[in-house]
């Protein structure tokens, strides 16, 4: 689903992903921002501030450490039955590999600009359109072996055991 981080849990809004929950401080953040700084309302990326992002586009692989480990076809966009807007990526049985990427989600602005050009001897002003792309969220997606998360028990001076992943993320 094209939603904020986890946002969307077990089928149902979960607006803790974006908006705190319990009591903080001067330095933690209330509210996660878009990316131009205006609150998130609403979970799904296209639908928060009434539909700013509506013009959603592409999403794409923005790095990958192993080639070919993500396969994204056309615009890696699909509109559900729901009406919602999904990423559609491939990680085929053969490219399969331990490695990590990240996907991102664009909207084109479509701007113009005003330019003085010579038409022989006479300055005309002339609009210029152009498309700015924006990116709007990404996800870094690990692939590990299958007991990467496999606890192994780390015991600290105090004698307590802790339960550590096999392998660091990231």
């Amino acid at each position: 689903p094209l939603v904020y981080g986890n946002a969307i849990k077990d089928g149902a809004i979960n607006s803790s992903a974006y908006k705190m929950t319990v009591q903080g401080n001067s330095n933690t953040l209330a509210e996660l921002r878009d990316q131009i700084g205006n609150p998130i309302t609403n979970p799904w990326i296209e639908k928060t501030n009434n539909g700013a992002n509506k013009t959603i586009d592409k999403a794409w692989v923005l790095w990958s450490d192993e080639s070919n480990l993500i396969k994204v076809d056309g615009n890696g966009l699909e509109r559900a039955s729901d009406g919602n807007l999904y990423i559609k990526f491939e990680v085929t049985k053969e490219n399969i590999k331990s490695g990590n990427a990240v996907i991102a989600v664009r909207k084109s602005i479509q701007k113009f600009r005003d330019e003085e050009r010579l038409q022989g001897r006479k300055k005309v002003t002339v609009r210029v359109y152009y498309t700015e792309y924006q990116t709007l969220w990404s996800w870094h997606l690990w692939f590990a072996p299958k007991d990467a998360l496999k606890e192994i028990p780390v015991t600290n001076k105090q004698g307590t055991i802790y339960g550590f992943a096999n392998e660091a993320l990231g």
